[in-house]
């Protein structure tokens, strides 16, 4: 099933707010959920984004990717590392996301305060 334009562009807001460290549930096409937590993040506005994801119960690997194409985001590829073929296997898009803890992002003078720099 395709997504709607609005529903992707939902989802894609809520990865682009996601930090390192951050837990978050991730919901598929087939109603299907999985909780894990975000361990590294590479986003290129207009372009790309990338999530690496770990499971707090297991040593697994997963990946979020999506691109920009001609019609904007593209849907949100969902895969895991097989360490048995050592390589990425595709499980299927993304059509949800919950963050399950929320972190303050500091703004430059935000960080000048806290370590008493600011005035």
């Amino acid at each position: 099933m395709r997504e709607s334009p609005r529903r992707m562009a939902r989802v894609h807001e809520a990865l682009e707010r996601l930090g390192n460290g951050q837990r978050v549930r991730l919901t598929f096409d087939d109603a299907t959920e999985i909780e894990l937590r975000v361990t590294q993040r590479e986003y290129s506005p207009g372009e790309r984004l990338r999530l690496e994801l770990s499971s707090d119960e297991s040593a697994d690997r997963y990946r979020l990717e999506s691109r920009v194409g001609r019609d904007g985001w593209g849907p949100v590829s969902f895969s895991r590392y097989s360490r048995d073929g050592a390589s990425w296997v595709t499980r299927g898009d993304l059509s949800g996301v919950d963050p399950l803890d929320t972190f303050r992002t500091f703004e430059s003078d935000d960080m000048r305060l806290q370590s008493g720099l600011g005035g």
